[in-house]
């Protein structure tokens, strides 16, 4: 398990409970694959959660570590699910955040999707695997006033699921 060393401080989550007049909206899709060995696969969140919290030292180090170097378990502070805002995506992957107050922030969402391997198992055969593979979708955005931020680009995390042997319809959906 990994351990975050940013201390989690509260006050530089106040801007998340502050009323705003701007917005965050966008479209939610990312485009996965290798250009050099499979053709790119574009992957639209439909009716996904879309979260929103405060860009600060903590959630900083949450996306360094989570999103890009992806290891096994994290060791979150429970306090951060308060400061996280929620919606959902629509048929088309999009979202929108209204009444956001100036301050710079994360948006983010987490795509998970069946994916299948062929593996030895001990007796020397292939067997097949379903497993679902995940990976998260995130912007970090600043927002000075009240106008409309549109996300139109998102970084694409490392893989941040290990593939199991349980089929997708048994595994949980969670936003980190």
């Amino acid at each position: 398990c990994t351990n975050l060393t940013t201390q989690f401080d509260e006050a530089a989550f106040a801007c998340i409970r502050s009323p705003g007049s701007a917005a965050i909206a966008g479209r939610a899709v990312g485009y996965m694959g290798d250009s050099h060995w499979e053709p790119m696969q574009t992957r639209v969140a439909h009716y996904l959660t879309v979260g929103l919290m405060p860009a600060n030292a903590y959630t900083d180090e949450v996306a360094r570590t989570i999103w890009q170097q992806a290891p096994a378990s994290v060791q979150l502070d429970p306090r951060l699910t308060q400061f996280v805002r929620k919606t959902t995506s629509d048929g088309n992957g999009n979202f929108r955040f209204s009444h956001v107050a100036p301050g710079s922030y994360y948006v983010f969402c987490r795509f998970t999707w069946p994916s299948r391997d062929r593996v030895l198992d001990n007796f020397d055969d292939y067997v097949t695997r379903d497993y679902l593979d995940e990976q998260t979708l995130f912007a970090k955005v600043t927002i000075t006033g009240g106008e409309t931020v549109r996300i139109d680009s998102w970084q694409l995390s490392a893989y941040t699921g290990t593939p199991v042997d349980n089929p997708p319809s048994l595994q949980e959906s969670r936003i980190f």
